[in-house]
């Protein structure tokens, strides 16, 4: 019987590590961390990398850390612009499950893209604004199973060569999104 009760009490151990919560990692001039490079570095998957000022942030990144939610606290609007030390931009998506809301992309400074995704199966863009640059949002090769994995919503796209481009994309929704731009395409799937 004593068995039993360690085996049980074994199993509740295996299964309470994996349910760790995710962390709130705070960016802004009075947070944990004063850059999104910083706050990057020390996230894992699942985390929320969460500005909470709105100021303007000069760099760039790649994001190869699977699902993290890159985020403004509601109130703020933070801008990211150009340092171009991402992949083509100033934000680079790699890898599935990222989530981008309430961010404003100014391409002041980039030479291509603002925001570029790789991203096989899931990403979620919303709420956001991409402007002054050749490419506001480039989606390319995403083919969601769901298509709840896989949005572009409620952004705001202003004085872009191209602003929301989808290359070979499928299985996702597009809704609610603003093209201002006179200089180039609006939305272009291709």
């Amino acid at each position: 019987m004593d068995l039993c009760k360690y085996m049980f009490v074994m199993i509740m151990w295996i299964f309470s590590i994996g349910n760790i919560h995710a962390e709130i990692l705070e960016i802004g001039e009075f947070s944990e961390f004063d850059s999104l490079g910083s706050a990057y570095q020390a996230a894992t998957s699942g985390d929320e990398l969460v500005f909470t000022d709105s100021r303007t942030y000069v760099e760039g990144l790649n994001v190869y850390k699977n699902n993290l939610t890159i985020r403004a606290e509601p109130g703020q609007s933070p801008t990211l612009t150009g340092s171009g030390s991402a992949y083509q931009g100033i934000l680079h998506i790699g890898r599935d499950g990222i989530v981008i809301d309430g961010i404003t992309f100014d391409g002041e400074g980039v030479s291509n893209k603002l925001v570029s995704t790789g991203a096989r199966k899931s990403v979620i863009v919303r709420n956001s604004e991409f402007k002054n640059a050749i490419y506001g949002l480039f989606v390319l090769h995403t083919k969601a199973d769901q298509r709840e994995d896989f949005i572009i919503e409620d952004n705001v796209f202003n004085n872009n060569g191209n602003d929301l481009w989808l290359h070979n994309v499928s299985g996702g929704i597009a809704r609610n999104n603003i093209a201002n731009s006179d200089n180039g395409n609006g939305i272009t799937v291709g």
